[in-house]
């Protein structure tokens, strides 16, 4: 059985909005191949692709690195919103392109761990398909026959992935947020450094995070295809 083929499609603009990643429908390729003996044809999945569109926003947010602080009292407050990002559950009034992809590729991550999780359960049973040889005279025919009852096993399969997803947090302390926070902490560093330079008095540190791993740490429910 395939493993699923990946893609991501990001974007970014400058709207207000939360950033969103949003899963794309599977797209199998079936085939059949005959078995002369039990006089049927079996279902096969050639490939199966996934993927995901991702879209951040930026407006609202001021990039410490592109448009940096010029008084002590903006780098003051940048280092200030953006040490607080994990703890927030939001971007701030500084913040970075950067860290909100992470944040969504986080959540590509947990797409993608659920979805394998429960496609090795889907795939097999879309395997277990068969149409009889009789008034199927060859593969494309076949296909055509069985190709409902698997594209409602892909169906189930992606529902019972989404569902899972859901449960996973993307609220303030959570893993979308730590790997956000894992990346701002570099532009956190960034204008300390620039404080320094200019002998403005800044917060120090980073923010530690309770991590990232694994990105599926919710129990799995029982599924049947």
């Amino acid at each position: 059985m395939p493993s699923i083929t990946w893609a991501e499609n990001y974007s970014s603009n400058n709207g207000n909005s939360a950033s969103t990643t949003i899963e794309q429908a599977f797209t199998p390729t079936y085939t059949a191949t005959q078995d002369a003996a039990a006089k049927v044809w079996r279902m096969g999945v050639a490939s199966i692709g996934g993927g995901v569109d991702i879209t951040v926003h930026t407006g609202a947010s001021r990039d410490p690195v592109s448009l940096p602080p010029t008084t002590q009292a903006e780098a003051a407050d940048a280092v200030t919103v953006m040490k607080a990002y994990y703890t927030r559950g939001s971007r701030g009034t500084w913040h970075t392109e950067a860290a909100s992809r992470a944040h969504e590729e986080h959540h590509f991550r947990e797409w993608k761990c659920s979805a394998e999780h429960y496609w090795a359960i889907a795939g097999p049973a879309i395997a277990a398909l068969t149409a009889p040889v009789a008034g199927n005279a060859n593969a494309a025919a076949a296909v055509a026959t069985m190709r409902p009852a698997a594209d409602a096993k892909v169906t189930s399969f992606k529902a019972a992935a989404r569902s899972y997803w859901m449960t996973l947090s993307d609220s303030a302390g959570s893993r979308p947020f730590a790997a956000g926070q894992a990346v701002l902490n570099t532009s956190i560093t960034h204008v300390q450094t620039l404080a320094a330079s200019k002998s403005w008095v800044v917060p120090a540190g980073t923010t530690a995070t309770s991590g990232t791993e694994p990105p599926c740490y919710q129990p799995f429910a029982a599924y049947t295809p």
